[in-house]
């Protein structure tokens, strides 16, 4: 009988469980894996960055989001800001 997709998870989530934190967090974030560094853009710095971000991972678009954030003009955070709270 094949293990199920339900039993697959359980073993998984209790190995993890098993393990430091840290080295848990690792292996979880390699199995899941994401989108790595954001290409350099080719033709359409947009399109990339759409791309980029629909293959990464929550931790990913946290920090780079958060970093890219703190590289802009402070004009520019607050026009972001404006937008995001008009969204």
């Amino acid at each position: 009988m094949p293990i199920t997709t339900f039993d697959r998870g359980q073993i998984s989530f209790f190995a993890l469980q098993s393990l430091p934190r840290d080295y848990a967090r690792s292996l979880a974030l390699e199995a899941l894996g994401g989108a790595g560094y954001p290409p350099v853009p080719f033709l359409d710095v947009v399109d990339d960055a759409r791309w980029w971000a629909s293959n990464a991972s929550i931790e990913e678009l946290k920090a780079y989001g958060y970093h890219c954030f703190l590289a802009m003009p402070p004009e520019i955070q607050r026009a972001f800001l404006d937008w995001g709270h008009g969204q």
